[in-house]
C-alpha cells in the first residue's frame, strides 16, 4: 500500500510538472514576438553606420537593449543586408531547433520523470525563444559541448554572452585539466576584451527589480553561490557523476538576477550526468 501511494504521488507530481510546462508552452506560442532580436539587429546596424555599440537608452531593460560582447554584434552585420523578415524567420527557426536539441538528450530516456522535466524545461526555453533571445542557442551549445574536447570553446562562447557559464571552466581547473581551463579563459578573454575598445559609459548594467537574488540580501546571494561553488568543486575533485549538475546549479545561483529560464542550465548537467566525467568525445 505505501508503495502504491508513492507511485501515485509520483504520477501526480509529474503530471503537474507536465501541465505547467504545457501552459508555459502555449503562452509562448501565443506571444511570439522575437522582440529581443532587435537588440542584436540594431547593434549591428549601429556598427555598420559607425555609431556607438552601447548608446544611451531610456529603459535599460527594453527588449532591444544590447548588453553582449562586441563579437556577437559584428556577427550580425552581414544579416542586416538581408530582409529583416527573412532573418526573423531564420533566427526563430534556429532557436526552435536549439530548444529541440537541448531537451532531446533528456527526453529520449523515455521515463515519465525525464519526459515531464524535458517538457517543463523545454517550455521555458521556448518561452524565451519566443522573444528572440539567444539563450536557447547558448544552452544547446553547452548541452552538446561540455563533454567534448572542444568544451572550452563552447563554454567561452556561452560565457561571452551570458557571463556565468564561465563557472563551468572551474570543473577543468579543479580536475587539473589546465590546458582546457586556460584555453577556455583565453578564448573568453579574446571575446570580451574588445569591450575595452568601445565606450562603456552607457553600458546597461542595472538589474531589474524583483529578479535579483541579492534583493533578499547580498550576503544571502553570496552565501548561496559560495555553497553551490563548493559543492561543484567537491564533486569535480571526486570526479563524481554529479559534477556537471552541480556546476549547473552554481551557474544558476551565481547570477545576480534569476529568471525562470535560467533553470534551463540544468539541462547541461542532466545531459552529462549519465556519462563518465572523464569522457573524451571527439569534436
Amino acid at each position: 500500500m505505501p508503495q502504491l501511494a508513492i507511485s501515485a504521488a509520483k504520477v501526480v507530481v509529474i503530471g503537474l510538472l507536465a501541465a505547467y510546462g504545457l501552459a508555459v508552452l502555449l503562452e509562448a506560442l501565443a506571444t511570439w514576438t522575437l522582440a529581443d532580436m532587435d537588440a542584436y539587429w540594431n547593434a549591428a546596424v549601429r556598427l555598420r553606420h559607425g555609431e556607438a555599440l552601447f548608446p544611451l537608452v531610456a529603459n535599460e531593460w527594453a527588449p532591444d537593449t544590447y548588453r553582449y560582447a562586441p563579437w556577437f554584434a559584428v556577427a550580425w552585420i552581414p544579416l542586416t543586408y538581408l530582409p529583416k523578415a527573412l532573418v526573423e524567420v531564420c533566427w526563430g527557426s534556429l532557436l526552435v531547433a536549439s530548444v529541440g536539441a537541448s531537451i532531446w538528450p533528456l527526453a529520449r530516456r523515455r521515463s515519465m520523470a525525464s519526459v515531464a522535466l524535458a517538457v517543463l524545461l523545454g517550455a521555458h526555453l521556448l518561452a524565451i525563444a519566443s522573444g528572440g533571445n539567444v539563450h536557447p542557442l547558448v544552452v544547446a551549445a553547452l548541452v552538446h559541448g561540455v563533454n567534448r574536447r572542444s568544451a572550452p570553446l563552447w563554454i567561452a562562447l556561452a560565457a561571452s554572452l551570458k557571463a556565468f557559464p564561465a563557472v563551468y571552466l572551474l570543473v577543468f581547473a579543479v580536475r587539473g585539466e589546465w590546458r582546457k581551463a586556460i584555453g577556455g579563459v583565453a578564448v573568453f578573454a579574446a571575446l570580451v576584451l574588445p569591450l575595452a575598445l568601445v565606450d562603456l559609459k552607457a553600458y546597461p548594467s542595472s538589474v531589474p527589480r524583483g529578479s535579483a537574488i541579492f534583493e533578499i540580501g547580498i550576503l544571502v546571494w553570496l552565501g548561496t553561490f559560495a555553497v553551490a561553488a563548493i559543492i561543484s568543486v567537491l564533486t569535480a575533485r571526486g570526479r563524481s557523476r554529479w559534477t556537471w549538475p552541480a556546476a549547473s546549479l552554481a551557474v544558476i545561483l551565481g547570477s545576480p538576477r534569476l529568471f525562470f529560464y535560467d533553470l534551463t542550465y540544468l539541462l547541461v548537467g542532466l545531459n552529462a550526468v549519465e556519462g563518465d566525467p572523464r569522457d573524451r568525445r571527439s569534436t
